[in-house]
């Protein structure tokens, strides 16, 4: 699986409603400040398959980063246990 890091245009167009709004491009981006840098993170084997928007604070990364959740999401529903493993492996 390769991660690619991606600009807040892509992330939205991937992820145009995630499970939360706290995940949302958008919310990242409104609250950048919060980090010292704002990571858009893809999961990628033969095609997009999940995302992480995570921020850089102290060297390390934290998602969430400025709210209660945070986490993956996913381009599609029926992503398999597999897919989901390779992507944190």
């Amino acid at each position: 699986m390769e991660i690619i890091e991606a600009d807040a245009a892509l992330y939205k167009n991937l992820f145009p409603a995630p499970y939360h709004v706290f995940n949302t491009a958008d919310f990242g981006l409104l609250n950048q400040a919060r980090c010292e840098q704002l990571l858009f993170l893809l999961f990628k084997d033969s095609k997009y398959r999940m995302g992480l928007m995570a921020g850089v604070k102290d060297n390390e990364i934290y998602t969430p980063f400025s709210a209660p959740f945070g986490g993956f999401s996913f381009v599609s529903e029926d992503i398999s246990l597999s897919q989901i493993d390779a992507c944190t492996d």
